[in-house]
């Protein structure tokens, strides 16, 4: 009796730990404001406004889970973000049911805390599938160390099929399938080995077809034939750029480097855990039931992060030199650190271990070269690695403070010590002293990242004022697609912009079109606008544009309304010109002025001050001569040659009068021109191309 009610108390605590820890996840994202992009414009578009079918990305279960944001309408990012939380938790009893196996309840409720308190969940704030491609790996890793010899097929075909969800939630998933197959490889070898009855190969081809047949069948019940993907286009694309870069002398060796940024941090973080991987690495293909679970979490955990590594400095070499990847010194530890809690499973592996751990001359052997290690990351401070609080939050909140940084790498070599002299007593230290500060000070510092994101940049406030403004205009989601470019210096920032606007019509390619990113920004001439944009939303604190007949300038961007030109390839303006006289009928180019005069009647007056910037050319004997331009009591002339040229005409209209006339010099037709070569009898003159009127302010 006494010792279930120690188990019911103990239960207890561990659900009173995942209530305390949802409301201090669901506390700590509130009020933030959106962070990585292009990412979570992505995740967020292809879930929420577009079909499943569209996406060019194959997490298709995570975004027909997280569809139902949708329904939060302008407050989907904070609905996300409680299905992060929920999801990063739930992870948190499968990391103790492991746990469990070879510690007490209260060492397993520990890990879980820790796992749950660690710099990983500032992942719940993002609009991405972290979250919850963590709950699937818990829960694929719990099914594979808990499956035996004597399993039914049943196990490994729903193991199989946790496996394929987790790559329709996160293709990344199986990137982890060489790791299963060398360690399901090995398990089969130390039962043979032991004159055991193995799993049969009929088990592991149920496995193989699980998930291929998950992968296949549920991705096309989501997304129809484009669910029947590996990795969906975009990853695939990547990918295929990588191979055809042909410079794999220098992607080793960028991987290579960057591989000793990945373990210089790991050693950082988990040195005593990695030596005993090591230690026990000798022991990976003996067979010992007393020790079983113990090799089973090491073997498991050296494969999955192992492998993982490999391919995570080998993405970063192939990118290394390109867009945001300008540099080899990113660590994108969050291709892994899903993984992180396994070293702590591990180093609680040993506090009760069967295995022979008397040789101190094999743990020096090991631990010596790891404490240097240690002792030239302490001195470097990792330099010239950068971790950043998205891509490698463990690290960067362990190097945030260099004072707190110098004391947790002091302490962890102090563990590392004391393991080389008992693993016991160093494990312990490590587990219950070492970690959970190391896990405190870097949670710390890493959300001081997260919440500088309260505060709204000069985007995210162009964005939010742009679609209300955009809303009680009327404007549809086709006018905004096809009227509204966003002009900036900071591509991440645009689509940021993008994210609040959450526009369902623009997709990937457009958002190409519908942002401009230029260094060039103080001085854009809104005249190189893209053809048919009449908005331009342009960030940054600018002196007034010209070409606008509305501006509306705030803190940091101004709302522009361009003035769209006239194109005389159409046939009529409307809304802009009422009546044309004088004009022949259009042509792919434009049109041509016939007689005298070309006259315009426009529907509303004409600005007091403005330029008429005109692009036409001149026919024959009009070439070199001067034309007129009249509006009101004033009149400019002005020259063209035989080819399109733009002349910028200012005028004054006192008069306010609604009509712009063009006299035309030597109106001729071609048949009288060419002397009969040429049968067109038109009196022809100006070629008129394209018409502006820009209001002077």
């Amino acid at each position: 009796m006494k010792y279930i009610s120690s188990k019911i108390n103990t239960n207890n605590f561990f659900i009173l730990i995942i209530l305390l820890s949802v409301i201090f996840l669901i506390a700590k994202n509130m009020g933030l404001y959106p962070t990585v992009f292009a990412d979570e414009y992505t995740y967020s578009k292809y879930s929420r406004l577009l079909p499943l079918g569209d996406s060019t990305l194959p997490n298709y279960l995570f975004l027909s889970i997280y569809s139902v944001t949708d329904l939060c309408g302008a407050g989907f990012l904070e609905c996300a973000r409680l299905l992060n939380v929920l999801f990063f938790v739930l992870a948190s009893p499968f990391i103790y049911l492991i746990g469990r196996k070879f510690t007490g309840h209260k060492t397993s409720c520990l890990i879980a805390f820790l796992s749950m308190l660690s710099p990983i969940n500032t992942y719940t704030a993002y609009f991405m599938p972290e979250s919850l491609y963590y709950l699937s790996f818990w829960v694929l890793t719990y099914l594979i160390l808990n499956i035996e010899k004597e399993s039914s097929l049943s196990h490994w075909l729903f193991i199989g099929f946790v496996f394929g969800l987790s790559a329709l939630i996160k293709p990344h998933a199986l990137l982890l399938a060489p790791a299963l197959v060398v360690y399901f490889l090995i398990i089969h070898i130390q039962d043979k080995w032991q004159g055991k009855e193995t799993s049969s190969y009929i088990n592991y081809l149920g496995l193989l077809t699980a998930i291929i047949a998950t992968k296949i069948i549920i991705g096309y019940i989501l997304a129809g034939k484009s669910g029947i993907t590996v990795f969906g286009s975009t990853y695939t694309s990547m990918a295929s750029g990588a191979v055809d870069s042909g410079h794999y002398i220098k992607l080793i060796q960028v991987a290579l480097s960057n591989l000793q940024g990945h373990l210089l941090s790991l050693l950082l973080l988990f040195s005593v855990p990695i030596c005993h991987l090591i230690f026990i690495s000798q022991h990976f293909f003996r067979h010992d039931e007393n020790q079983r679970n113990e090799i089973k979490i090491s073997l498991y955990t050296s494969l999955v992060i192992a492998s993982l590594l490999v391919v995570v400095t080998l993405f970063t070499a192939s990118v290394s030199g390109s867009g945001p990847y300008e540099t080899i010194s990113r660590l994108h530890m969050r291709y892994y650190n899903f993984a992180f809690p396994l070293f702590i499973l591990v180093v609680a592996s040993q506090l009760n271990s069967h295995v022979n751990l008397t040789s101190k001359k094999w743990r020096a052997i090991i631990g010596l070269p790891i404490l240097v290690a240690l002792l030239y990351g302490f001195f470097t401070k990792l330099a010239p690695y950068a971790p950043n609080f998205i891509d490698s939050p463990e690290i960067r909140g362990f190097v945030f403070s260099t004072n707190a940084f110098y004391v947790l790498s002091f302490i962890s070599m102090i563990s590392l010590m004391l393991w080389i002299y008992s693993i016991n007593i160093g494990a312990r230290f490590f587990l219950y002293l070492f970690l959970p500060l190391s896990i405190l000070v870097s949670t710390f510092f890493v959300n001081y990242d997260v919440r500088g994101r309260i505060n709204p940049t000069v985007y995210d406030n162009a964005g939010l004022f742009a679609k209300q403004y955009f809303k009680n205009m009327g404007m549809s989601d086709e006018d905004i697609v096809s009227k509204v470019a966003i002009i900036g210096q900071d591509s991440a920032g645009l689509f940021r912009v993008l994210f609040h606007i959450d526009n369902s019509k623009i997709s990937m390619d457009d958002s190409k079109s519908t942002m401009i990113a230029t260094s060039d920004v103080p001085n854009y001439d809104l005249s190189k606008l893209p053809a048919k944009k009449e908005w331009a939303l342009v960030i940054g604190d600018y002196p007034k544009f010209e070409e606008s007949s509305t501006q509306i300038s705030m803190n940091g961007f101004t709302l522009v309304k361009a003035v769209p030109p006239i194109d005389f390839s159409k046939n009529t303006w409307p809304g802009v010109i009422s009546k044309a006289y004088g004009l022949s009928s259009t042509e792919g180019w434009g049109t041509w002025s016939v007689g005298n005069v070309v006259r315009f009647e426009f529907s509303t007056p004409l600005p007091l001050k403005f330029k008429l910037r005109l692009t036409a050319h001149a026919f024959g004997p009009n070439i070199g001569k001067e034309f007129i331009a009249i509006v009101g009591g004033t009149s400019e002339e002005f020259k063209l040659g035989e080819n399109d040229e733009e002349k910028i005409i200012a005028f004054d209209n006192e008069t306010r009068t609604n009509s712009l006339q063009i006299i035309v010099p030597l109106p001729s037709s071609p048949k009288i021109f060419t002397k009969g070569l040429n049968g067109d009898e038109r009196n022809l003159g100006i070629g008129l191309v394209q018409m502006k009127i820009v209001p002077m302010q």
